[in-house]
């Protein structure tokens, strides 16, 4: 199941200045909390949590204090939206929602195959002559994966989806100028070319959240700030 998330926002733009992020992401059954200052991780939490709603709110307090942030400071909640688990993604976001009541921070959705995408891009692990797409793709159940085709040069990105591996295979070989965007939880099919496969650490991945909001803004945050409501997109 795929969950996108639409936001109704009134837009504000936000004067060029070091930007806080707090990134959270409980989508693959892992739990990853992390401040960004910029693209520079101040700290972090990473490990597999079974039940992250119970330890969720006091590993961002933990996250925080090694940081020696307050909450005042933070410019960004950064939740990651999906796809993944419904429960994780509950999670997640009714937690940054939660935040949001209470210190009146913008929060900004993240696509997860979105910042895969962006990640190999911002690396630089391919040139635009020799890749035509990017591929992303993550776990989904029944050995499924969810997946999303950006265009190389402009990230540019078709509908994501749900496939079967021989699914994901077909749209793979529609072209053979492509890169696979995945996390280290990912196992992608035996199939595909391991010299196309770019698989990243998830601390990796989620250091990218600023750079991301920032090149799809225009260095100009859209944001939300009179939260009206988050509605899930489900998607089969």
């Amino acid at each position: 199941m795929i969950v996108e998330v639409q936001v109704l926002f009134r837009a504000v733009t936000i004067k060029k200045q070091p930007m806080i992020t707090l990134g959270i992401n409980t989508s693959d059954g892992c739990c990853t909390v992390l401040l960004l200052k910029n693209s520079k991780i101040l700290s972090y939490y990473y490990d597999i949590e079974p039940n992250p709603a119970e330890r969720l709110c006091n590993i961002i307090n933990e996250v925080m204090q090694k940081a020696g942030i307050s909450y005042n400071d933070i410019s960004l909640l950064a939740p990651i939206a999906g796809p993944g688990g419904l429960m994780g993604l509950r999670i997640s976001m009714a937690t940054a929602i939660g935040m949001h009541n209470v210190i009146k921070k913008p929060i900004i959705p993240i696509n997860m195959l979105e910042l895969l995408a962006f990640s190999v891009k911002t690396y630089n692990l391919y040139t635009e002559k020799s890749i035509d797409k990017i591929i992303s793709i993550t776990c989904a159940k029944n050995n499924n994966f969810f997946y999303q085709i950006f265009h190389a040069k402009t990230l540019n990105a078709e509908k994501p989806g749900i496939a079967t591996k021989n699914e994901l295979l077909a749209n793979m070989y529609k072209t053979s100028r492509i890169i696979v965007a995945t996390n280290k939880q990912t196992k992608p099919p035996s199939e595909i070319n391991k010299a196309q496969i770019y698989a990243e650490k998830p601390l990796d991945i989620m250091q990218n959240i600023n750079k991301i909001v920032q090149d799809k803004h225009n260095n100009h945050l859209k944001h939300c700030t009179d939260l009206m409501y988050i509605r899930p997109l489900y998607i089969n």
